[in-house]
């Protein structure tokens, strides 16, 4: 508990505990423009595939729809690509989703749930839009959020190790740098209890770097050279007086 309220410690703990924050704070803005970049992305994509199949439906209607959605799902370049075209009574037209969610309104917006891919045949998180066309037919268009979440794991695994890592390094930083100014502080201290003890001509030791604790050490040596020069002029007055 002594140790804890020294100083040295404090400096120490307080000098990690800044250290930690400043690098837990880049490593949260690493992350969170991270995940804002690639939501903004693949909302991007989403919306602009939902806009090319609405048109694919007013040139082509239901059925040249239902191709062109056939069409992108055989595109191995996309295999997160996930889309669904449901009648106005939410039976499947086409798509690699089971099913219409009961919970998802054509047009609400984006959404974040589970639902099954037939192409696997399990149920995968997904990030999806929708929209209601002319004939009341519902079309949903998203991507597999499974690859995002674990990257999201990842990244959140890295961050703590980084962490940690950093604590390590501001705790040896800490140290380094109180271990520095103490020495100093020690050096002064010594130097001080000679002159107590009666060396009066001792001074504080200066170093070429002219940080604050030169300015320090030469203003304490000034005022010792003042006390000094007052010293001899009293012992001088005091030797006359006695003479006389």
């Amino acid at each position: 508990m002594a140790r804890i309220r020294s100083t040295r410690t404090r400096l120490v703990i307080a000098s990690a505990l800044l250290g930690l924050l400043a690098i837990a704070l880049v490593l949260g803005l690493v992350y969170w423009t991270a995940n804002r970049i690639i939501e903004a992305e693949t909302r991007n994509v989403v919306n602009a595939e939902l806009s090319g199949l609405a048109d694919s439906y007013s040139n082509l209607g239901t059925l040249g729809l239902a191709r062109a959605i056939d069409r992108r799902i055989d595109n191995a370049k996309e295999p997160d690509a996930l889309y669904l075209l449901t009648d106005r009574f939410g039976q499947r037209i086409a798509g690699n989703l089971g099913a219409w969610p009961p919970t998802v309104v054509p047009g609400d917006g984006w959404v974040e749930i589970d639902l099954i891919r037939t192409d696997i045949d399990r149920s995968v998180p997904i990030s999806a839009a929708s929209i209601q066309l002319r004939g009341r037919e519902q079309l949903l268009v998203g991507r597999d959020a499974s690859a995002r979440q674990r990257f999201d794991r990842v990244l959140v695994q890295s961050v703590a190790v980084a962490l940690i890592v950093a604590l390590g390094l501001s705790l040896v930083t800490g140290l380094l740098l109180t271990r520095l100014v103490f020495r100093r502080v020690g050096e002064m201290s010594d130097t001080a209890r000679e002159i107590m003890s009666g060396d009066l001509g001792r001074r504080m030791q200066l170093r070429d770097g002219g940080d604050e604790f030169d300015r320090l050490a030469q203003t304490l040596n000034e005022m010792l050279d003042r006390s000094e020069s007052l010293v001899a002029n009293l012992r001088m007055t005091t030797d006359s007086l006695s003479h006389d």
